[in-house]
This record gives structure tokens, sequence and C-alpha cells, in this order.
């Protein structure tokens, strides 16, 4: 009986020592995705983009983020807001450790979900990674200037199929690259 108190009292100093901060914050997170950088591109993505007077949309590259010191990754959702100002389609999707990690990434409506069909997983980094880069047609970018851009149910889930605490930083409009 002495022995089992004494490994938990040792237990929980341990805990204390190696991690205060995840006992001691209610604010830490397991896992933060964000918008690193929204640029303007001059890029075309296919002729169809193309109205009946020659004028193409104007087309943005967002790189997405993500800072999971803790736990490998097995899949993420989230849904974008405004959901009707981003327009990205699953081709204009690519990159990062979520193509590295051979995650498919399904776009539509604002929606965002990624995972692997192999069972792989986005490895744990104590530094903010590239999630994926996507090309969107953003409109209207002038009347949301002085908003943000920011996400809902946001889900991050584990090999083990835990849901892990998360949060999403906004964007906001003002910080684009023009």
């Amino acid at each position: 009986m002495k022995n089992k108190f004494l490994y938990s009292l040792l237990f929980v100093f341990s805990l204390l020592i190696c991690s205060p901060e995840i006992l001691l914050n209610d604010d830490v997170v397991d896992v933060e995705v964000q918008i690193i950088s929204i640029s303007k591109t001059d890029d075309v993505i296919s002729m169809k983009d193309v109205d009946m007077y020659g004028r193409a949309p104007m087309f943005y590259e967002i790189v997405f983020g993500i800072y999971n010191p803790y736990v490998d990754i097995a899949g993420f959702q989230f849904n974008l807001q405004p959901e009707d100002l981003l327009f990205i389609n699953k081709e204009n999707v690519s990159g990062g450790v979520a193509e590295a990690a051979g995650f498919n990434v399904y776009v539509g409506k604002g929606t965002i979900l990624g995972f692997s069909m192999q069972g792989t997983v986005i490895p744990a980094s104590q530094e903010t990674q590239i999630l994926f880069s996507a090309k969107a047609d953003i409109r209207e970018v002038k009347k949301y200037i002085d908003s943000e851009i920011t996400a809902n149910n946001l889900v991050i889930a584990s090999k083990a199929g835990k849901t892990l605490s998360s949060k999403f930083s906004p964007f906001k409009f003002e910080d684009i690259d023009e």
C-alpha cells in the first residue's frame, strides 16, 4: 500500500516537472491549424475559368499550416468561414505534410477533409509545418477587408481515432498579399 502511494506520487510529480504547461494551462491544445499566408497569383487554373469576355477570376495561393507537437495526426476536417468567399477544388490542393503522408484532401463548399486510405499519419513536430497549399478563387475580397477567415467544426483525429483538442487561428483579410 505504501509503495502504491509512493509510485502514484512520483508519477504525478514527474508529470508536473516534465510538462507543467499541459496540466496547468487550459488554453494548451494538441493541434493548431492556421493560414500561414494568402498571396495573389497570376495563374489561370483552366480555360473554363475564363468568362465569355475573356476575364479570368483572381486566384490566390493559400498556405495552410499545422502545429502538432504531441501526437501524430490521422485525419482532419474543418469548414472555412465565410464559406461563400473561397472557391477551392480538389485539383488545386497540393504539397505540404498532407501530401508527404499520402493524404487525400477533399474540398467542397468551404469544407476541407484530409486523411490517408493507407492509414499513414502526419508525424508530430515541434515546428509549424505546411499542411498543404490551395489555389482559390477568392471573390469580393474588398467586401471582407475588415473581417477574418476562420474555421468551425475543426476536428483533428489521432491514429487511435481520438479527437484531439485543437484550434484554428483566424487570418485577417487585410494580411492578404495583393
